[in-house]
């Protein structure tokens, strides 16, 4: 950012940069070197000399190219967001649905219960085995 390309402070417009380096090894030096700087410039102030445009860097491990879905780098943040209350609102909706039919079904399986008058007491003395084949032999056959 120089007088030679026009570019000042106010017309930056970058603000994520990718590194990539030939062996790990490199990588865990670099990153070790710049986490934590702002931290510990308060005990060491040659840490200092690690900011960049007097900002200090973040430094974060990259997502591997196959845990990216290259296919929905197309939408934007607001229209993920937007699907993402959308599925949301619709799993409640779900989920509440089925507690209503739940209770719905439950009254009705109540009234059916109600209607067959399958909430009798049955006697509680037996009846004698000459009763019961009088019953049988009374039968319509």
């Amino acid at each position: 950012m120089t007088e030679e390309n026009k570019r000042t402070e106010e017309t930056k417009t970058i603000d994520t940069v990718y590194v990539t380096f030939k062996a790990m090894s490199a990588k865990k030096k670099c990153m070790t070197a710049f986490s934590d700087c702002d931290i510990l410039v308060e005990e060491d102030p040659s840490e200092a000399d690690k900011k960049f445009f007097e900002e200090w860097l973040d430094m974060e491990e990259a997502l591997p190219p196959g845990g990216m879905q290259w296919l929905n780098i197309k939408y934007s943040w607001c229209n993920r967001l937007t699907r993402s209350i959308i599925i949301w609102i619709l799993a409640w909706i779900i989920i509440i649905g089925g507690f209503l039919l739940m209770i719905y079904f439950k009254d009705i399986n109540d009234a059916m219960v109600l209607e067959a008058s399958l909430n009798v007491k049955c006697p509680s003395k037996l009846p004698s085995i000459n009763r019961v084949y009088q019953d049988y032999e009374l039968a319509p056959k």
